[in-house]
């Protein structure tokens, strides 16, 4: 029997000084490991808005996940 499942994306959370501060979906993956173990902090060197609407500025220390979503089933033969 084999299942086919489709991935839906990824989301890049966003934290500043340890507080989850809003995540970005994305469709492609990023290259890099998934989960807590391949968090990246580095500065933004441009202004990004999240999906909750809240504005991170240029010159802001962040650190960053990316997050598999859940995926769908679509059949099983």
């Amino acid at each position: 029997m084999k299942t086919q499942f489709e991935n839906i994306g990824y989301s890049i959370e966003y934290y500043v000084k340890g507080k989850f501060i809003g995540s970005v979906k994305t469709i492609q993956p990023t290259g890099r490991v998934l989960g807590y173990k391949g968090r990246y902090t580095y500065t933004l060197d441009k202004d990004i808005v999240l999906n909750n609407g809240k504005r991170l500025k240029n010159g802001t220390e962040v650190s960053t996940m990316v997050i598999q979503l859940c995926g769908k089933l679509i059949k099983q033969k």
